[in-house]
């Protein structure tokens, strides 16, 4: 019984260190690095992703505390689509905000924040959001 707690820490630690691994592994050509920041200070449920040539790269729900979906790649003619709900939209379902590489700046890096406030008022913008109050991510 005493191993259970050791057993769970070891493999805690080899997940860690495989997800360092796959962080720090060659970045795909064509690709842009991104690091993500989100919060959402409304009672509603909204939802994000990132897209790329018609593809999903990445997505989920916008959390109320303020939180880094840290580094990741996506393609470089990426957008940003938010809308309301707890989960992805179907085709056709209203689109609150969808900005992309292009209104930012075509950075490589680039930074993104996701701020909804109290009213449900939708904000993107470039950079480390000033809301941010943990370690700056560092994408290569």
């Amino acid at each position: 019984m005493r191993l259970q707690p050791l057993r769970r820490l070891v493999i805690s630690l080899i997940l860690l260190i495989a997800a360092g691994a796959a962080g720090c592994a060659s970045r795909p050509p064509g690709t842009v690095a991104l690091s993500f920041y989100m919060r959402n200070d409304s009672q509603e449920d909204y939802f994000y992703q990132f897209r790329a040539a018609g593809q999903t790269e990445f997505e989920g729900p916008v959390v109320n505390d303020p939180a880094s979906a840290g580094c990741g790649w996506v393609g470089r003619a990426w957008s940003l689509i938010v809308t309301r709900g707890e989960q992805a939209p179907d085709p056709g379902d209203p689109i609150e905000v969808q900005i992309g590489a292009a209104e930012l700046g075509n950075r490589d890096p680039v930074a993104v924040s996701l701020a909804i406030d109290a009213a449900g008022r939708v904000v993107v913008d470039e950079g480390v959001p000033g809301w941010w109050d943990s370690d700056v991510q560092r994408c290569p």
